[in-house]
Formats: C-alpha cells, structure tokens, sequence
C-alpha cells in the first residue's frame, strides 16, 4: 500500500532538522572558524617559478638514497607534507583546489593563505618547494609566519626526495573541496524537498475540496 503524502512531509521534515541542520553546522564550523593567515612568496628573478610550502610531517622518517651532498643534514630523510591552504584571506575558510605548483610572476610576488593551526602546531622544518619553468624542483628554508624571496634558482638546492614525495601525495583538484560540496547539498536538499512536498500536499487538498464543491 502506498504510504501517504504526509509521511514524507514528517519525513523530510525530520531530516531537515537532524541532516541539513547537522551539515550547516559542519560547514559553519568548518569555513568561519579556522584561522587563515597569509604567507607571501616575492619572486626577484626574470622567470615565472612554481612554489609548494612543505612542512616536517610525524610520518615514518625514511633515508633517502638521492639526497645531494646540498642537503643540510637536518633535513636528510625528513618526512614532508604539503602545508593546508585555503582559497582566500577572508571568510568562508574553503580548502584552496590546488595547493601545490602555485605560480609566481618573475619580479613579482604572490600571497599564499595557510592553516594558522597546522602551522602553530608544528615546530619542526619548514620548506619552500621551488620548480623552474623548465621543470627542475629546488627548495629553500622557508619562514611561513611572514615572507621568503627567491633571488636565485642557482642558489637553491637540490630538491630532496622526500620533498618530491610530498609533492606528488599532495592532492589537487576538486577533491578537496568534496567534504564541503556534500554539506552543502545536504544542507540544502531536505529543506527543499520539504517545501516542494508541503506545496504538493497544499494542491492535492486544494483540488480535492474543488471536486467535492467545498472551500479550498
């Protein structure tokens, strides 16, 4: 037997407000409350460079057989990750959709909006991954609470390979931003379900008054 209309009105009311209020939450919380704080990467050379922040991660700690004689030796084998980045300065926090490679103009500079918290927590190295235009990774100690320049890509060392791993871990793309998407939908959808069956109800009631002669 089929159920009537308004056990689905009970039903997506339900929803509404344990589903779509619970994602609302989740995304409230997670776009207006994390700390966003900006890092800026100055490029003083003639060509355009592709710069990924990277920091020390509690990964296992691995040797790696290609580490150059450039490499201090504090930073052989380190563990890395790319460092969380958001889209903008200013609210809503949404995740940046792509975190690594960013661009920079040859004598031009570019703000990079990172994790205040991932930051905050972290006390071990902080790397700043440098690719050329003609695909060579190098990387300089970065300090992420305020500036870094680069004046020279020959100055810079070798890329470690650990750094690469890193790098090529990181994800890039929309699916950073599937979390968000999802809450969003949710938020969204049962409330609109909700009206779209109240109004269906409202017209079946209507329409069967009209047949019955009575006052809709």
């Amino acid at each position: 037997m089929k159920k009537p209309r308004t056990s689905r009105v009970e039903l997506y009311f339900t929803l509404t407000f344990t589903v779509s209020a619970l994602c609302l939450l989740a995304l409230v919380a997670g776009t207006l409350l994390p700390v966003v704080r900006e890092y800026r990467v100055i490029n003083l050379t003639d060509e355009v460079v592709y710069v990924t922040p990277l920091l020390h991660s509690n990964g296992d700690q691995q040797a790696n057989e290609e580490e150059t004689t450039d490499t201090p030796a504090r930073l052989a084998g380190v563990y890395f990750a790319v460092l969380s980045q958001f889209a903008s300065f200013s609210g809503p926090a949404l995740p940046a959709l792509n975190p690594k490679d960013l661009p920079v103009p040859p004598k031009g500079s570019r703000a990079i909006y990172i994790d205040y918290e991932d930051l905050k927590q972290e006390d071990g190295a902080q790397v700043l991954l440098v690719r050329s235009a003609g695909g060579q990774y190098r990387y300089l100690e970065a300090d992420f609470w305020e500036q870094d320049r680069i004046s020279s890509l020959d100055r810079l060392a070798p890329a470690t390979g650990t750094m690469l791993a890193a790098h090529e871990r990181a994800s890039a793309g929309l699916i950073c931003w599937l979390l968000p998407l999802i809450c969003l939908a949710l938020t969204f959808l049962f409330p609109v379900l909700l009206i779209r069956e109240t109004r269906n109800r409202r017209r079946e009631k209507r329409i069967q008054a009209e047949a019955a002669g009575l006052p809709g």
